[in-house]
């Protein structure tokens, strides 16, 4: 009688891991149209800023060489 409760105890401890590891599986593609909504937006920024980026990068060029000739300008 004690090994047929063994076993069971053991069949019941095998189950309940079985359940809380499946329970615990993540499934790779729960962000996937988050990504593709990102990826979108990230590429219509490019689109978007693709002629401006020179006179972007100029402009902050330009603001970080006056910084560092003068950082406190009175």
């Amino acid at each position: 009688m004690k090994k047929i409760m063994d076993n069971l105890m053991i069949k019941m401890s095998l189950k309940m891991n079985l359940l809380a590891e499946s329970l615990r599986k993540e499934n790779g593609d729960t962000n996937f149209i988050s990504i593709i909504i990102v990826l979108g937006i990230v590429l219509a920024l490019v689109v978007v800023f693709r002629g401006y980026i020179t006179t972007i990068l100029g402009k902050i060029s330009n603001a970080v060489n006056s910084f560092s000739n003068d950082p406190f300008p009175q």
